[in-house]
């Protein structure tokens, strides 16, 4: 992590403006050239200039940097708003931080002061999910939105992309239905999936997956301020029992972010009839993610090993893949869903050589290295490679 670790950048953070974002492939490999650089957001903006930029117009801020590791950069933010171009860009010296094992990394760059900027890259899964959660940050990507990341102020908040109307409604509508009581994971989960049925959101598995997240998302936050200032307003006893409910609404962050994926994945199963097991216990008192057909067929040693197949479910992965290498000992390739924003190379590699095949929305291949992009599975393959596999798959996924 370097000289600061995970608590100290949240307690910063806490009180300064920052953005964040997951470093993409196209990220890395970063030179000092005029075209090259980190790829910047729009919300960006307010953190480093005094306006937002306009197409017809290059405007930029040269600003030093201090990382980490301790190295301090003479780095250029700049809008490229000629020509063809309409972007932000993070570019100058960067060459000196960023390396091929920083893909899916996440950074943060926090302004103390007017001319005081400091950047940091969280890199492991815990790291990662410890800052998101904190802040109750999103990772949400589409199509449309192409990047993961914001700006957020102590005072403004998380600047968000505003919710379609149709959801927007549907979400306040729920509110008064669900009163004070917080749903479990599951329920918060099928209350998301229906307000997407409601608007008629429809699309690819890929795709609805990530809108039911990102809907659930939404209604978690209305409901965690309604619930959570409500026990605020009242009297704490002591700073223990302040800290210990403080503790308490972090932690149901970190919870409900793993399970959800869980949830939806199970639900896309559903929606297809495919046959599975959620979390059975097999051997070793191993419990995996999913095992198709299912339990039974697994623990069945006359079932045909080649007909079963594994898939883990994990949030991020650039460390935690390995959990799955040991789980399912009749299955030797393992398949793994996530929503982990890029790997590198040598990380891939060592997947392949362990026989642990990614799974990923398909609006995330643009994230990984495009040596590897046309191996990665996107969802609705996967469904496709279990009609192959387990069958009892319906035609219209094929």
């Amino acid at each position: 992590m370097g000289s600061s670790s995970v608590n100290e950048i949240i307690e910063l953070c806490s009180e300064y403006p920052f953005i964040f974002k997951f470093i993409a492939a196209n990220d890395i490999g970063i030179t000092n050239s005029h075209q090259s650089g980190i790829y910047m957001m729009r919300a960006f903006w307010p953190l480093f200039l005094k306006r937002e930029g306009h197409k017809g117009e290059n405007i930029d801020r040269h600003i030093d940097i201090n990382w980490n590791n301790g190295v301090i950069t003479k780095s250029r933010f700049i809008w490229y708003g000629k020509g063809t171009r309409s972007e932000y860009r993070l570019t100058r010296e960067l060459h000196k931080i960023f390396k091929p094992e920083h893909i899916g990394s996440l950074l943060v760059i926090l302004k103390k002061g007017e001319e005081e900027f400091f950047g940091y890259i969280l890199d492991t899964d815990d790291e990662i999910e410890a800052f998101l959660s904190f802040f109750n940050l999103f990772r949400s990507r589409s199509k449309k939105n192409k990047d993961t990341g914001g700006f957020v102020s102590p005072v403004f908040g998380y600047q968000e992309v505003p919710l379609e109307k149709c959801f927007e409604n549907e979400i306040n509508n729920l509110l008064p239905v669900i009163g004070n009581v917080f749903p479990t994971t599951a329920i918060m989960s099928e209350y998301a999936r229906k307000i997407c049925s409601n608007c008629h959101y429809t699309g690819i598995p890929d795709e609805e997956l990530l809108k039911w997240r990102d809907t659930e998302f939404r209604l978690f936050k209305k409901i965690e301020e309604k619930t959570v200032l409500e026990r605020i307003n009242q009297k704490f006893d002591s700073v223990d029992q302040f800290t210990a409910y403080a503790n308490s609404v972090v932690n149901t962050r970190k919870s409900r972010a793993g399970h959800s994926l869980e949830n939806h994945l199970s639900a896309t199963f559903d929606k297809f009839n495919i046959p599975y097991s959620c979390n059975p216990v097999i051997e070793g008192k191993k419990k995996p993610d999913f095992i198709f057909p299912g339990v039974d067929s697994y623990n069945d040693e006359s079932y045909p090993a080649e007909k079963l197949v594994f898939l883990g479910a994990k949030t991020t992965c650039k460390d935690r893949w390995r959990q799955v290498i040991t789980e399912a000992d009749r299955i030797p390739e393992k398949h793994l869903f996530t929503l982990q924003e890029g790997i590198s190379e040598y990380q891939l590699d060592e997947m392949e050589e362990a026989k642990v095949l990614l799974v990923i929305p398909d609006s995330y291949r643009d994230c990984y290295p495009k040596n590897y992009k046309d191996t990665l599975i996107n969802l609705n393959s996967f469904l496709e490679f279990l009609n192959d596999t387990v069958g009892n798959i319906p035609a219209q996924i094929r």
